[in-house]
């Protein structure tokens, strides 16, 4: 019941909830957990975990360390928080509130048994400050280093030499917000600068809707994969796909894009390691995960094509978003010409990076260039 309670009221109002307001032991709970984040931030005065407690339900390794006790009244909290499944990848924060977190909390990938495991203990403070003039995240020079030096100065290393990938949700912090509509995918900065963990809140799926979160939804959400903002295609938009005077073949290519099963490198990695040996790509990176959206044009290279023929079809200049809403939305902006059919635009594409990008460079190892 508590939980209902708890999980229903996830926002910024949250204090002033009627069913806080109301209720007796609720209060009693949190004031418990603000005590122990209390105790934290007094011991590291750089952080103030206090200003937004939630926080600590989204990153485990901000709690306190009484709250991890199996006899502490919010353990069982805790631990059917973290069964909720989590997509961070479009998460856009200020960097206020990035330097609240620590640094096991900003890198993707789990510490190797050659990694001091005290590096990962470093707030994200300690290694970095925002820049007062651009008001963005900034590693910090030798001499601003206090806490830590040596694992901070090994730290900053291992992040240049790209061995420490950090989140998307970070690195947005660490981008001039004029620069944000050139990223890819492009976001929204957060204007404001106070600590504030409404965006985490909202990815987990169980923000504030002004009902109680049944238990039922809870095991839903639990057991379902995370929601994908691509998948938005009503049934009109899929009767008018199916009525797209186009033959079979090109049908099945933009079929397995509408439903997210195209075999990107890291799909064929999983299902024939003996034949694609590892998931990265081999086209721009040797360590980033060639992903579905990155198969298609995260890749600097496949979107430079993307790009370059945008503008012999539409008026609208080229954007990440209209991108998006095009291949997964079937939404078209308006045509250059009105004799020109967009259909030829996708499909062009999506034959080329199908055909040439499948059998050559996965399969052949044939290299990919922007000019096949």
């Amino acid at each position: 019941m508590f939980f209902e309670k708890l999980m229903s009221n996830l926002s910024s109002s949250f204090w002033s909830a009627a069913d806080l307001q109301q209720s007796i032991v609720l209060p009693l709970l949190v004031d418990y957990l603000l005590h122990h984040l209390e105790l934290v931030s007094n011991a590291m005065p750089v952080t103030s975990l206090v200003s937004d407690f939630w926080l600590c339900f989204h990153f485990p390794s901000l709690r306190p360390s009484p709250i991890l006790d199996r006899d502490n009244p919010l353990y069982l909290l805790f631990k059917a928080i973290d069964t909720l499944p989590r997509d961070f990848a479009h998460v856009v924060i200020n960097p206020k509130t990035a330097l609240q977190l620590d640094i096991r909390s900003i890198v993707t990938t789990e510490p190797s048994l050659a990694t001091r495991a005290s590096m990962f203990n470093l707030a994200v403070c300690d290694a970095y400050l925002i820049n007062h003039t651009t008001h963005v995240i900034r590693p910090r020079m030798n001499r601003e280093l206090i806490r830590s030096p040596l694992l901070v100065k090994l730290f900053l290393k291992a992040v240049r030499d790209n061995i420490f990938p950090l989140a998307p949700f970070f690195l947005r912090t660490c981008i001039e917000p004029r620069f944000a509509h050139l990223s890819t995918p492009s976001y929204v900065p957060v204007t404001h600068r106070i600590i504030d963990a409404q965006t985490f809140l909202d990815s987990c799926g169980l923000a504030s809707q002004g009902k109680d979160v049944s238990l039922k939804a809870f095991r839903i959400r639990c057991t379902s994969p995370p929601h994908n903002p691509t998948d938005l295609l009503t049934l009109q938009r899929w009767l008018s796909f199916w009525k797209y005077p186009i033959l079979h073949p090109a049908h099945n290519v933009w079929y397995r894009v509408l439903l997210h099963k195209l075999p990107c490198r890291s799909t064929l990695h999983r299902f024939i390691p003996h034949l694609v040996d590892y998931p990265h790509c081999n086209v721009c990176s040797a360590t980033t995960i060639e992903t579905e959206i990155h198969f298609l044009f995260e890749c600097p290279t496949k979107l430079m094509v993307w790009q370059t023929l945008w503008s012999s079809f539409f008026d609208i200049p080229f954007s990440v978003g209209l991108l998006t809403k095009a291949l997964f939305h079937l939404d078209f902006p308006a045509r250059l010409m009105t004799t020109t059919f967009p259909l030829q635009f996708v499909l062009h594409i999506l034959y080329w990076l199908y055909g040439a990008l499948i059998l050559n460079s996965c399969f052949m190892n044939s290299p990919l260039t922007s000019k096949r």
